[in-house]
């Protein structure tokens, strides 16, 4: 996988826009979802919204993206959380 050096900006975005979806969704359902497998089906439905056809590599790379700027920024706030959270979901995400 190529790693596309998501900037700091980005990464908050990302992050952002997660949170917001998830709330959302789960303000719906009959249980919270785990973070981290929203995270995959954010991903996946991001890419469709955009026109990007969600096959499984696409959806790996940009995962892998968004996991390598977490750990890169992870000195910020918003990006270490969202790893906490993820890694008391599963424990994947470390």
């Amino acid at each position: 996988m190529r790693n596309n050096n998501m900037t700091k900006a980005a990464t908050e975005r990302i992050v952002k826009k997660v949170w917001s979806a998830k709330m959302q969704h789960d303000a719906g359902a009959k249980e919270a979802s785990p973070l981290v497998d929203f995270v995959g089906k954010f991903i996946h439905d991001d890419l469709k919204a955009k026109g990007i056809e969600p096959v499984q590599v696409v959806v790996a790379d940009v995962g892998y993206n968004f996991m390598w700027a977490l750990k890169r920024w992870s000195y910020d706030a918003d990006c270490m959380l969202f790893l906490q959270v993820g890694n008391a979901g599963r424990g994947v995400w470390g």
